[in-house]
């Protein structure tokens, strides 16, 4: 069987998934964002500085991550991590 799909190379791969990705994640974002109407949720201290914080050390990781240039070092979890007790 003869594959008629050209093979993307790895900067069109990234060109497309770059975009998507980071349109979903800005979707998300406006989203948590969303939370911090006081009009319609309630949330504790403990619970806004947990979402900051969260966020702040995810964006850094994406910063290293672009800057280090680590090649091939992924890191994945299976797992959703709890963020409030």
């Amino acid at each position: 069987m003869v594959d008629t799909k050209k093979e993307k190379t790895p900067r069109e791969r990234f060109q497309a998934l770059g975009e998507k990705r980071l349109h979903n994640a800005i979707v998300c974002l406006k989203r948590v964002r969303q939370l911090a109407n006081r009009r319609y949720y309630e949330f504790t201290e403990d619970e806004k500085n947990t979402i900051t914080k969260r966020l702040t050390e995810e964006i850094n990781k994406i910063k290293n991550d672009f800057k280090d240039d680590q090649l091939g070092k992924k890191q994945k979890t299976s797992e959703r991590p709890k963020y409030f007790k």
